[in-house]
């Protein structure tokens, strides 16, 4: 069953041309969210058991307090900690391939987005706490 992120917000600007352009923005926070829904789904649909599930759960559980904290290291390294779970999960045949595959898509996401391993990081995607921790580089 493959997973779908379930938010994400848009902004739509108007130039004098009156030509509307819409971006979409989703942050870390907010895929971390996505993340936390989709496992909960899955647990919904027996596709993973609610024990194995709670591994899973705590890692970007983890990662959303050390992202509130900026400590955006603590959060890339709790992450990956997650993507290592979930393929053990897989591997063991405890969580579905393509759901593992999808979860860790949206996992690796979060994690460039944070700049985790030398990524760049886009301030816009970060939240206040993460800016501040950027911009003191």
């Amino acid at each position: 069953m493959p997973l779908e992120p379930t938010t994400s917000s848009s902004t739509t600007t108007t130039s004098s041309t009156s030509s509307a352009t819409t971006s979409s923005t989703t942050t870390p926070t907010d895929q971390i969210d996505d993340v936390l829904a989709d496992i909960d789904a899955l647990v919904e649909a027996g596709g993973l058991a609610s024990g194995p599930s709670r591994g899973l759960t705590q890692h970007v559980e983890h990662a959303l307090r050390d992202i509130d904290r900026g400590k955006t290291q603590q959060a890339c390294t709790q992450l990956s900690a997650f993507v290592s779970q979930a393929n053990g999960k897989a591997n063991g045949g405890v969580l579905d391939d393509d759901d593992a595959a999808d979860l860790t898509a949206q996992v690796q996401a979060i994690r460039s987005q944070l700049g985790c391993d030398g990524a760049s990081v886009d301030p816009d995607h970060c939240r206040a706490a993460d800016r501040i921790v950027l911009q003191r580089g």
